[in-house]
């Protein structure tokens, strides 16, 4: 248990429960199931540091990979809505209300080749992002989305690619 060690709310520091270092309160997640259980400022009882290392340690035992994996995908078949939802707000700051009205602002179908299809034997369609800034900038069919990607989200490489595309054509 984190254990505070000044009281002032300007500079409220906190012992790692697993380091045991005084790191201030920054240097820890926020977490609403320890605020259920004692925790009233909802903050996590490791660091950030000690919990990468953990998370670290655990990825690296195939063992234990695996099983996080299978708690994953049951979990997902569980309740798969919220499942997406924290998938959403977790890898794009956007929640699944967010994707359908983007998705319905796109007339339902892939904001690049226009098809209504997701392919690539998914469900839904990928969103979308740019990777400098994690701003979503759409919702693309699988195919569309592997295509920029391959492309490097870079519009010369596009550039160049529809012109040799072009000139493909045109030499018949």
């Amino acid at each position: 248990m984190a254990v505070v060690l000044d009281t002032d709310n300007a500079c409220r520091t906190y012992r790692c429960s697993g380091c045991q270092e005084s790191l201030p309160a920054e240097a820890y997640h926020n977490d609403s199931k320890n605020a259920r259980h004692g925790r009233r400022d909802g903050l996590n009882y490791y660091c950030k540091g000690c919990v990468r290392a953990r998370y670290r340690r655990k990825s690296d035992d195939p063992v234990e990979r695996e099983r996080l994996r299978e708690n994953q995908n049951a979990r997902r078949r569980r309740d798969p809505e919220r499942y997406l939802e924290w998938k959403y707000r977790s890898q794009f700051g956007i929640g699944v209300e967010d994707y359908d009205r983007i998705l319905a602002e796109q007339g339902g179908v892939c904001a690049i080749c226009k098809t209504d299809k997701p392919s690539g034997g998914k469900a839904r369609f990928s969103v979308d992002h740019c990777h400098e800034t994690g701003k979503v900038r759409g919702l693309l069919c699988n195919l569309c989305n592997a295509g920029i990607g391959f492309l490097k989200d870079d519009v010369a490489v596009l550039v160049a690619a529809t012109q040799y595309l072009e000139r493909a054509l045109a030499d018949g």
